[in-house]
């Protein structure tokens, strides 16, 4: 049986332990890293520029990276010994797709003892020196709020544009159905209270295995408070062409579509979400992936989005679907008339976001 926490991660926990019994930082950033040789100066710099009035941490964990991302590490927590907690693996963990690495950085930030904690991989960056303080005033002062997340820029590695994020120049509170229907919160601007990230680890035991992990938090986070989002950006998520969101493998597209229908699956049996909610959101993922399942011709999620049009008695929306799958070219007509019309027999809804059922 494999241990739950590989014997070499578990005695630097311990270490970080000992450490943080000193320091007691109020925040510890969760940072992964993989490979990341090329980005990962911005991402600790971003992290050891932050001024705060509090003591802070950030665990950066290395999946046996074959570059000099390890060497990175080695450098900045020689010169940071009081921010920099480095965990270095002798073997691939994520490789099991068993939750491992999951599994070790939990460990590793109750270790740390902070109350929140912040994200950030080792290929994004913060920009904003003042991120931590702004983010931890807030939680600090609003006890109904969960979590907290700002806007961002995102940098296209290729070719080099940095496109920003339009700023209204308002807070924004997000519901548990904004969440569900479009979800608009980016890890790396993310600041949470681990006492949610614990109580969502046992709610979610028997969670099916996902590509992502970060989602489902911030839906558990909404049920658990409010949460708030700056309207400044504050760090940039650099787009990757292989990265896990944005792969351009057939295999890859159809893993994230596949781990989107399971996570509505295990809301809905959960039955902490509205049926309506529900409903518009499980329209929502059939009609973005619709285009994939139909270039890809995996017939298992072809007969998943067609029974549920079907099962909903959302008629224009099958036909519209059926249309697509005999004439891909019709695509851009079949997404006109899934976003503006569909009849639920015997009412009409019309679609701009999403299925308004009354």
């Amino acid at each position: 049986m494999k241990e739950e926490i590989n014997s070499t991660a578990k005695a630097q926990i311990d270490s970080i332990a000992t450490t943080c019994t000193k320091i007691k930082p109020l925040v510890a950033i969760n940072c992964i890293t993989y490979n990341h040789e090329k980005y990962l100066r911005d991402a600790l710099d971003g992290f050891v520029m932050q001024q705060t009035n509090f003591p802070f941490v950030a665990i950066v964990h290395d999946d046996a990276s074959t570059d000099g991302t390890a060497e990175i590490i080695r450098e900045y927590a020689e010169k940071y010994p009081d921010i920099i907690l480095p965990i270095f693996e002798t073997e691939n963990q994520y490789s099991n797709l068993d939750g491992s690495v999951s599994r070790i950085m939990n460990a590793a930030l109750n270790a740390a003892g902070a109350k929140y904690i912040a994200y950030c991989e080792g290929d994004d960056y913060w920009t904003d020196p003042q991120k931590l303080q702004k983010q931890v005033d807030i939680l600090e002062s609003n006890t109904d709020f969960s979590m907290i997340c700002s806007q961002y820029d995102a940098l296209f590695q290729e070719n080099g544009d940095m496109v920003k994020s339009i700023q209204s120049g308002k807070e924004e509170v997000l519901s548990l159905d904004n969440i569900l229907l479009n979800n608009k919160i980016a890890t790396l601007t993310v600041l949470i209270r681990l006492d949610c990230v614990n109580e969502y680890r046992l709610f979610a035991k028997d969670c099916p295995k996902l590509i992502f992990a970060d989602y489902p938090i911030w839906l558990f986070a909404a049920t658990k408070g409010h949460i708030m989002k700056l309207p400044q950006s504050t760090a940039v998520y650099r787009v990757l062409p292989q990265s896990a969101s944005h792969g351009l493998s057939k295999e890859s597209r159809l893993r994230w579509i596949r781990s989107e229908f399971k996570l509505l699956d295990y809301w809905i049996e959960k039955q902490v979400i509205p049926k309506n909610v529900m409903l518009c959101a499980s329209f929502n993922r059939c009609s973005s992936a619709a285009r994939d399942v139909i270039k890809y011709n995996d017939l298992t999620l072809i007969k998943r989005i067609r029974d549920f049009y079907w099962t909903n008695h959302l008629y224009i929306a099958w036909l519209s679907f059926i249309m697509m799958m005999k004439c891909p070219k019709l695509s851009w007509l079949t997404n006109l008339i899934e976003k503006h019309i569909c009849i639920k027999s015997p009412k009409m809804y019309y679609l701009f976001n999403y299925v308004k059922i009354q």
